[in-house]
């Protein structure tokens, strides 16, 4: 007699391609797993399901965009139009 376990998921890195079947309950689901949301240049929303490498390196763009805008907002010309 085979049981049957229903409450596994399948979870699959959107950029690497990276899989794991996993419980529910299974706390790698949290800590080796992210959904991340985010906007683009045009405010169109996205969401993404990365493995932890992809969220390391993913992190470290987010970091560098958000300390670009930062900069670029906090240096405005007098005119406003430049960078």
């Amino acid at each position: 007699m085979m049981a049957i376990n229903e409450n596994f998921q399948k979870m699959t890195c959107d950029r690497c391609q990276r899989t794991a079947f996993l419980e529910k309950t299974d706390p790698r689901v949290s800590n080796e797993w992210s959904q991340i949301k985010r906007m683009n240049y045009d405010s169109k929303p996205a969401s993404y399901l990365l493995c932890s490498d992809c969220k390391k390196l993913a992190t470290q763009i987010l970091v560098k965009h958000d300390s670009e805008w930062n900069t670029f907002m906090n240096n405005a010309a007098t005119n406003g139009s430049e960078a």
